[in-house]
């Protein structure tokens, strides 16, 4: 994986659950996730399951005939990505940091894709096993940022036009 930004390098292993659509979904929503850390190494996994019977969500690339469609991601704190791995399932997004190049420093960085749906899907989880090292907070469609925590946090379903 590479970016624009000098020094920006990551693993991309990227599943094929979260580049095809098994459900037929029909619906994207925008889901940003910022991340940020104080220590080398930790492991941060977002879960995601629907709250609506009979009605799938899943992590995303978006949808196939849309020129945005994809995985993005960005270094907010200088220096190099601190992440050695990035695997994106149905279920879960989990990034892996870097053992070392954060220097004992801050670090943060934000992920951008989509979650795919389906029309009669209404409300949402999410919730991170982060350690106290690590904050995680979320943003959908471009909205209002939202911490996660050990606990699920709902969202209603509001998917982009």
């Amino acid at each position: 994986m590479s970016s624009t930004e000098p020094g920006v390098s990551g693993k991309s292993n990227l599943g094929s659950h979260a580049s095809t659509n098994p459900q037929n979904y029909n619906q994207y929503m925008n889901i940003a996730l910022q991340i940020s850390g104080t220590s080398a190494g930790p492991t941060i996994n977002v879960y995601l399951k629907s709250k609506t019977s009979g009605s799938p969500v899943a992590w995303s690339l978006g949808n196939e005939d849309d020129e945005s469609s994809g995985l993005t991601l960005l270094v907010n704190s200088g220096g190099t990505l601190p992440l050695s791995q990035v695997s994106i399932t149905p279920s879960n997004a989990i990034f892996t940091t870097a053992s070392s190049g954060g220097g004992g420093n801050t670090w943060n960085f934000e992920s951008q894709c989509f979650l795919a749906g389906e029309k009669s899907l209404q409300q949402f989880e999410l919730y991170t096993d982060a350690d106290n090292s690590t904050a995680v907070s979320v943003s959908f469609n471009s909205g209002k940022w939202h911490v996660l925590n050990n606990s699920p946090s709902y969202f209603p379903w509001s998917p982009v036009s």
